[in-house]
């Protein structure tokens, strides 16, 4: 018998002391299992209700271990669509694994992780989509990323690909009719409404790709590095935008020797602040350690601030630092606007896009840097979106659907179409958008994305 048929334990609350714990059990032998750890249960145990009970101690039955409530839930009304058993104790890491122990020795597994939303997927309670919400919901750092997650829990992914897949079904199921019966010429103005119908849905499919910087960014989270010569206003800049005095400062220059990690809210996105050392060419061996720190956060970062102190002349270092960065994850801050300026826009020869004047000492001069960074970091223009692309295996399937349909629409360029062809890339866009929501029979994409997750969800 495989697991799928076996009754799966875990601690459903986080690690640590608490004043409640979760233990969970899902599976055909939950409810056998429930009657065997507590002294009494009900003979007819009412679904979905809350019921009160005494724990006994596992080792000794005679002694009571725990007062606990606990809820049978039917199948298939539950979050696995297999009968689910939860028992709320106090959250004591002794009750608990006590609970779990004794459900082990009555039959049960122990649960891996994500096994419980799994089962979900793979008894229909949910698709692919949602499930990855699961964890992305668990995870959100930020009000915008938990609001996405939410949006695909809920389904909104899911029903956006249904309506997006029931279009090729109908295009394919005319394109197979006239597969059938070759000897009906087919009307142009049908063939017109198919490349129609195809050069649609692509746009869709692009607009969904578009949205993969801004997921990906929500869910995974940024890290950004500000680096430039010393006294530029690095730390200053970081405690405006962390909303707090995290970096030292002084106005000597050298002041910050190793970088430092400062989590923010940059417009809804999880972004990791890192302060680093100035760099300059140095004959000290201290601060010359620093630099090289400052160099490996700069290679770690998915966007690099270059600042440059706006009240004096830039230098030859501020252009050769500026030279070193990927050009498509940089951006030039010009510090202390507060000041008088010496800032020389013709030797950057920059467009305005790239350069943003902040001032550390205004209560709102960092905001221009907050909204150009969250531009930089989740595009633009994605709004009419009704879905956000957050994870690569998503990225792929929705790439793969687009190629697919492209090809589609590329037989209808010519005179008379190949309709064998175009019924088979039909199909293959059809499949594509099938892996999206999980219409999928590798074991392999199932055991990625479930290793996501951690044991009890």
């Amino acid at each position: 018998m495989g697991r799928a048929n076996h009754t799966i334990v875990a601690i459903a609350t986080p690690p640590g002391r608490g004043g409640i714990g979760v233990v969970r059990l899902s599976g055909p032998e939950a409810v056998g299992i429930l009657r065997r750890l507590l002294h009494a249960t009900p003979a007819d145990l009412q679904s979905h209700h809350l019921h009160h009970g005494w724990l006994p101690d596992p080792d000794h039955r005679s002694r009571v271990l725990d007062e606990v409530l606990y809820a049978f839930m039917e199948a298939p009304r539950t979050y696995t669509g297999e009968d689910v058993v939860e028992i709320h104790a106090h959250g004591s890491p002794l009750v608990l694994s006590a609970i779990v122990r004794a459900a082990l020795d009555a039959g049960a597994l122990p649960a891996e992780p994500g096994e419980f939303t799994k089962r979900a997927f793979l008894n229909g309670r949910m698709d692919l989509t949602q499930a990855e919400a699961v964890v992305d919901l668990i995870n959100a750092q930020t009000d915008r990323a938990l609001r996405t997650a939410a949006n695909q829990l809920r389904g909104e992914t899911r029903d956006a690909c249904v309506a997006l897949r029931e279009t090729y079904a109908d295009l394919l199921a005319e394109l197979e009719a006239w597969i059938d019966f070759p000897e009906e010429d087919l009307p142009d103005q049908d063939l017109r409404r198919v490349a129609g119908s195809l050069e649609a849905s692509i746009e869709r499919l692009e607009l969904w790709l578009c949205t993969w910087r801004e997921g990906h960014a929500l869910q995974g989270g940024v890290r950004v590095a500000l680096v430039g010569r010393p006294n530029a206003g690095k730390s200053s800049l970081l405690n405006r935008l962390a909303g707090e005095e995290r970096a030292i400062v002084a106005p000597q220059p050298g002041t910050t020797r190793d970088f430092l990690e400062v989590p923010i809210a940059c417009e809804g996105f999880p972004v990791t602040l890192v302060d680093t050392a100035g760099i300059r060419p140095t004959a000290d061996a201290l601060e010359d350690e620093g630099v090289r720190r400052s160099r490996d956060q700069i290679a770690r970062a998915d966007w690099v601030l270059v600042l440059v102190d706006g009240s004096v002349p830039p230098t030859a270092e501020d252009r050769a630092l500026w030279g070193e960065i990927d050009p498509l994850r940089r951006l030039l801050v010009r510090t202390k606007a507060d000041l008088p300026a010496a800032w020389d826009a013709a030797a950057w020869d920059l467009p305005s896009r790239d350069v943003v004047v902040t001032s550390a000492t205004q209560a709102h001069g960092a905001d221009p840097l907050r909204a150009r960074l969250a531009e930089r970091i989740g595009g633009a223009g994605h709004e009419a979106s009704d879905v956000v692309i957050t994870s690569l295996r998503q990225r792929e399937a929705v790439h793969a659907a687009a190629q697919a349909a492209r090809r589609a629409l590329g037989h209808l360029a010519g005179g008379a179409p190949p309709l064998d062809l175009l019924a088979a890339d039909l199909r293959e866009a059809l499949d594509r958008l099938g892996d999206l929501v999980g219409r999928v029979d590798a074991e392999g994409i199932l055991d990625r994305v479930f290793s996501r997750f951690c044991i009890g969800k």
